[in-house]
């Protein structure tokens, strides 16, 4: 096993464990560069890239390389050249660094009717910039798709000649700060005030930094007074975002807004199916079929599997199997923290998706039956879980008061205790969606 494939099999498993912006952001640049006695040395683009990955993400990256390599290898970092190869003394790797993983175009963004809506919005909004749906708003949990579209319409505008920005919230921060204190202010103002658009990714991010916020809110003005495109995507819809301030939140109510779901079992097929196509020979159907069974809560953890399922077989030289996809979904299951906290977003797209609702609706106003009983339910989850305070769930949902919250939580908690029906209802929703176990069996 070259240094190149061990590397490329554990980034299948930690693309499953890790949120969005931290595999795309340090991650998903990194290569296998050789392995050392019981050291696997891995190249990354950056000193700034290395000293991430060595604080926060060196103990995740070890326990991924040590269930594809069954043997306690430790992972070090370092800068590799920009031509591909290893850095200043490393030993160079027998095989070339792995290919990249495709580009975020439309062309290769798989369509189903989780997406469907918020990839047509991208599309108009990447062919009539400014014009239509400006600003688009696109959420979901994270894993969905949400950058993919994002990135494909930089692509899209790049090819007709618009320069557009593309930064996450984190970024961004960083480049705030980073200007003030270095006294690059104007070369900030003038990056985004110039911009031809702006397509800037989980804006969550800058939930209680207020003048990041307030920064943003000037580059929001100045780009939509000249019509430049917006486009903006987080892990929860604009009323939700209650960490952000009341007037930056409002732009953010002005245009369009597009909610992406987790996919089905049809759905989480028939995506597989598309990834496959390039590989020859391709894993069975059969094979997919089981690899697409388990409910999961992202795009972005079904190509983990995939990536993973690939990587065994082509170690092995064997094809994959049901055999070999079963041990996938196993290792899967064991690299994920006993006791990870529950996602908030999760609970809620679940419960949405269960009622046949939109986690919009969840955080809005309507107080219908069944929009009621779905948000209560979602409370008692989000309350169950143990990781959120009252208030913490009543901002997620809407802004509502913590009382208010309490008395939602008290009278499921007494539901729950008497109706059968109501155990099985929040059984199925724990059982069949990427939400953890946490109903008592």
């Amino acid at each position: 096993m070259t240094a190149a494939q061990l590397w490329e099999a554990a980034l299948g498993a930690l693309e499953v464990r890790l949120a969005g912006p931290s595999f795309d952001t340090f991650l998903r640049g990194t290569r296998g560069l050789s392995v050392q006695g019981d050291r696997l040395l891995v190249g990354a683009p950056s000193p700034f890239a290395v000293e991430y990955l060595e604080k926060r993400l060196r103990g995740a990256a070890q326990e991924a390389v040590r269930s594809v390599a069954r043997s306690p290898l430790t992972v070090h970092f370092q800068v590799a050249d920009p031509e591909g190869g290893p850095g200043p003394g490393t030993a160079p790797s027998s095989t070339p660094p792995p290919a990249r993983r495709g580009k975020y175009t439309f062309s290769s963004f798989v369509v189903e009717p989780c997406n469907r809506l918020a990839h047509a919005a991208a599309v108009a909004a990447s062919r009539e910039p400014g014009l239509k749906y400006n600003p688009l708003f696109l959420h979901s949990p994270v894993g969905l798709g949400k950058t993919h579209l994002l990135r494909s319409i930089q692509h899209h505008l790049a090819a007709q000649g618009v320069a557009a920005v593309y930064v996450n919230g984190e970024q961004f921060t960083t480049e705030f700060v980073s200007a003030v204190r270095s006294g690059g202010a104007d070369a900030f103002r003038r990056k985004y005030h110039g911009a031809e658009a702006l397509l800037f990714d989980d804006i969550q991010f800058l939930g209680g930094k207020r003048q990041t916020q307030d920064t943003l809110f000037h580059v929001f003005n100045a780009l939509h007074h000249q019509d430049r495109q917006i486009v903006l995507a987080s892990d929860r819809p604009p009323q939700a975002l209650t960490s952000l301030g009341d007037r930056l939140r409002s732009r953010l109510d002005w245009g369009f807004t597009v909610e992406i779901r987790p996919p089905n079992q049809e759905s989480r097929l028939h995506i597989l199916r598309a990834k496959v196509k390039r590989l020859k020979p391709p894993p069975s159907d059969e094979v997919l079929t089981a690899l697409a069974r388990p409910a999961c809560g992202s795009i972005r953890e079904l190509e983990g599997r995939l990536t993973s399922l690939v990587a065994r077989a082509e170690l092995t030289n064997q094809t994959a199997t049901l055999a070999t996809a079963a041990t996938v979904l196993a290792e899967a299951a064991a690299l994920a923290p006993a006791n990870a906290p529950i996602a908030p977003n999760h609970v809620i797209a679940a419960v949405a998706a269960h009622h046949h609702l939109t986690a919009t609706a969840l955080a809005g106003p309507a107080r219908d039956r069944v929009t009621s009983r779905a948000r209560h339910i979602a409370i008692y989850l989000l309350r169950e879980s143990g990781t959120l305070s009252l208030g913490e769930i009543g901002r997620l949902l809407g802004g509502r008061d913590h009382s208010s919250i309490g008395h939602a939580y008290r009278k499921m908690q007494k539901s729950y205790a008497e109706d059968l029906s109501l155990q099985r209802e929040l059984r199925d929703i724990t059982s069949k969606a990427a939400v953890p176990a946490i109903i008592h069996q």
